[in-house]
Formats: structure tokens, C-alpha cells, sequence
């Protein structure tokens, strides 16, 4: 037998025609490729950027850690202070009848938890009498003299004042008088 060769086409002109079509195949591939790797990239970053906004929202959701109200506070004290029972405290003072001591003062500092007490006194003798009857029921002898200090009277014409009258005008016996201050811890009277 022997063999037979049909030619239908031209070899070489045909090679042309699929390497003319070969071409444009791979620039397409070669710009699928690129593109494949911008959009792999964007991918990666669009990822994280998710994995980021997800971290965040766990973190909002978590339970917040609570900042104390700057008022809160105070608010708390100051309802802590208007339940104590500050009668025993002004019982002590009300109770004090001592001639010649005036009671010319009185602070209560709520953030130190002291009750302060100044008196005017005709005599240095006084303070220790003072003393004693503030102290009076208490066995801890919570009452503590601050400190006592000597001045010139600044009376003015009234009751138990030592007054007189010369040619009608009242004029006032000035001497020497004492200033003393007192204080307490509220919190050891009110128990």
C-alpha cells in the first residue's frame, strides 16, 4: 500500500494565522493575570480591613468599663452626711451654760468629718469648764480644746454685759476677753 498525503492547506500560511490568534489569546491572559492579581490584592486588603472592623465591634460590644459620675460622688457623701443624726453633737452645745461664754461660731467641714466650735469667754478658767461640760456623757472625751487666745472686748450694749450709763450715753466696760476654739470628729459623737 502506499501512502497518501493530502494537502487540503497550506502549512505556513496557516501557522501565521494561529499564531496571529495565539497572540491576542495570550495578551488577554496575560491582562486576566494582572487584573487577577490587583483584584487578589484589593481582596486581601478588603480582608483585613474587615477582619479590622470586626475586631473593632467586638471591642464596642464588650462591656464598657464604667466611669464613675464626678457627681456621683459627692452626691453619695453629701446623702451619707444628711443621715447622720448631728444631735448629740449640738445637744453639747445647746446644753453649755457657763456665765460670761458665747458661743460665736460654728463650722461643720463634712469632707474632714469635724465639728469646730468658737467662744468668746470672760476668763482663761472658762475654757477648761467649757471642756468639761461638751465631754459631759461622752467617756471617750471626744471634745479637744484647739486653742485659746487673748483679745480686747468688742462688747456691745446687751444682757450680762457690763454697761453704764454717763451723761446719757451707755458706755462699755472694756477688758480683756478670750477666744478659744473646740473640735470633734462627727463621726465619734454620732454613734
Amino acid at each position: 500500500m502506499i501512502p497518501v498525503r493530502i494537502n487540503f492547506i497550506q502549512d505556513r500560511h496557516w501557522r501565521l494565522v494561529w499564531a496571529g490568534a495565539l497572540l491576542p489569546i495570550l495578551a488577554m491572559l496575560g491582562v486576566l493575570g494582572l487584573q487577577w492579581v490587583d483584584v487578589r490584592r484589593e481582596m486581601e486588603t478588603e480582608g483585613r480591613a474587615i477582619a479590622t472592623a470586626q475586631a473593632e465591634m467586638q471591642r464596642l460590644r464588650a462591656p464598657a468599663i464604667a466611669k464613675p459620675d464626678p457627681r456621683y460622688a459627692s452626691a453619695m457623701q453629701a446623702a451619707q452626711q444628711l443621715q447622720l443624726d448631728l444631735n448629740p453633737a449640738f445637744a453639747a452645745v445647746e446644753n453649755l451654760k457657763i456665765a460670761g461664754v458665747r458661743l460665736t461660731g460654728m463650722s461643720l467641714d463634712t469632707k474632714a468629718d469635724i465639728l469646730r466650735l468658737d467662744y468668746e469667754m470672760d476668763s482663761l478658767a472658762q475654757a477648761t469648764q467649757v471642756t468639761e461640760q461638751l465631754n459631759a456623757g461622752f467617756e471617750s472625751k471626744p471634745w479637744k480644746l484647739g486653742g485659746v487666745s487673748a483679745a480686747q472686748s468688742s462688747l456691745k450694749p446687751g444682757p450680762g454685759n457690763l454697761a453704764y450709763t454717763l451723761g446719757g450715753q451707755t458706755q462699755i466696760q472694756q477688758g480683756q476677753v478670750f477666744k478659744a476654739h473646740w473640735s470633734v470628729r462627727v463621726s465619734v459623737i454620732v454613734q
